[in-house]
């Protein structure tokens, strides 16, 4: 083990979405300890990405691929330590750092202008870094960088599914899609795209920049082509009100606030890109939650597209979400005991059962890889319920916004063949196609 340094970690699981720590390095990666030593983060060579950035330009950030989770340090000598202790096989990891220090550009004046921006910043304190101090960045930062934090998580997409293979699906979510995103704001400079992938779980998902994706559980549980608009609507609000920016902004902190009230906008910028993963760029705030479902309620109008349909698409992943939870449940001894009775034709009567029960089974020894790499997606992400609480509420505030809205002057309506959403529900065996052997 090489060194012990002063550092920290982002990890969007952590409450605060940081941890100050010990920094060491060994031949196997680098790893965090907290300080009371309770909790250690560790990242393997193998699966690392190294940036250099911050306030001073000399951070080291060690960023997981997968996960997002990222070390950082500032301690004198941490790359030369790192280097010797990764040895040989690794060094493509150490050429876009060292990249960015032979064209460090930071002034002392830029120095003592962000020592002073941050002290400043420091006494205004937590409430102007939560609302007004982040709008204030956030209007700073060109949409460009959305779009470099979008491409940073981009490689994450094949974690999720494969593109759907079934075209005429495919292209149904295309046509929703399509009607939607002209009604979204177009002076931004994003490129709304949309990308369909074979996946159970009922979710869908915006990437900073204009990303967006659906899952294909998610047309299982909803049933009309303007329910499925509701959906994308709230996500493409994420995109367009920065909903994923202004969050890695509060967990990156006054750092990155004063590198931009200094104009060092490039800095700011890359200490982001480090920062950025999938789990943080998901998770959004209680008041950004709503935002978008005002904000999405208000494209539907624009789109004429009854805004009800995201209330329902709410109410049925409730539903959804409420079923699976009532299945997955522990069960009293009463219960077990005639459980213990059922036949086995009872016991396979129940898909919602069969599936709440595969996703809580443990895996054993012999589990496959892809069965690995199934159960740490679902840790990941989870699905579009866990990651949106409080549906009921949410229901009420859609409405409560559409009655503001007034009547839509030009309802739209889909002249699509929904059956081919719903042939993926037709395509899974019945019961009986399952028990026969």
């Amino acid at each position: 083990m090489l060194g012990l340094m002063e550092g920290g970690v982002f990890d969007d699981a952590l409450e605060s979405g940081r941890m100050g720590g010990t920094v060491s390095f060994d031949s196997q990666g680098v790893s965090l300890t907290q300080h009371d030593g309770t909790r250690a983060w560790s990242i393997g060579w193998h699966e690392v990405a190294v940036t250099e950035g911050g306030a001073s330009g000399k951070m080291l950030f060690f960023r997981h691929r997968e996960t997002g989770v990222m070390i950082f340090t500032e301690a004198k000598g941490a790359l030369e330590a790192a280097e010797q202790a990764a040895g040989a096989g690794y060094e493509a990891i150490w050429v876009e750092v060292r990249a960015h220090a032979s064209k460090r550009r930071f002034s002392e004046g830029g120095l003592w202008g962000l020592l002073i921006a941050s002290v400043v910043l420091g006494i205004w304190g937590l409430f102007w870094l939560a609302d007004d101090g982040v709008d204030f960045a956030v209007d700073k930062l060109p949409t460009s960088v959305d779009r470099t934090l979008g491409d940073s998580a981009k490689d994450s997409l094949s974690d999720f599914g494969e593109p759907v293979k079934d075209e005429e699906v495919r292209a149904l979510c295309m046509a929703i899609f399509d009607a939607l995103k002209v009604h979204a704001p177009q002076d931004q400079g994003f490129e709304y795209r949309l990308e369909v992938l074979e996946n159970e779980m009922p979710n869908a998902f915006a990437m900073p920049g204009g990303q967006m994706v659906i899952l294909t559980g998610l047309l299982e549980i909803l049933d009309t082509p303007e329910e499925v608009a509701g959906v994308l609507a709230h996500e493409l609000a994420h995109v367009y009100r920065r909903h994923s920016l202004k969050r890695l902004l509060q967990a990156t902190g006054l750092i990155t606030l004063g590198q931009i009230a200094v104009g060092d906008v490039a800095g700011a910028a890359g200490m982001l890109a480090g920062a950025a993963g999938m789990a943080a760029l998901q998770h959004y705030s209680r008041e950004a939650e709503e935002d978008a479902d005002r904000q999405g309620t208000e494209l539907m109008h624009r789109a004429g597209i009854d805004p009800e349909n995201l209330a329902e698409a709410f109410r049925k992943l409730q539903a959804h979400q409420d079923a699976m939870l009532a299945q997955s449940a522990p069960k009293d001894e009463t219960s077990s005991e005639t459980n213990d009775e059922e036949s086995d034709e009872d016991k396979v009567a129940d898909p919602l059962q069969e599936e709440a029960e595969a996703a809580a089974a443990p895996t054993d020894e012999g589990s496959t890889e892809a069965g690995e790499d199934e159960f740490d997606l679902a840790e990941t992400i989870g699905n579009w319920m866990s990651s949106h609480p409080e549906l009921e509420s949410r229901v009420k505030l859609v409405r409560s916004h559409a009655a503001t809205l007034g009547p839509i002057e030009e309802p739209f309506t889909f002249e699509l063949d929904w059956s081919v959403g719903t042939r993926m529900k037709e395509a899974e065996p019945t019961m009986e196609e399952e028990a026969t052997p």
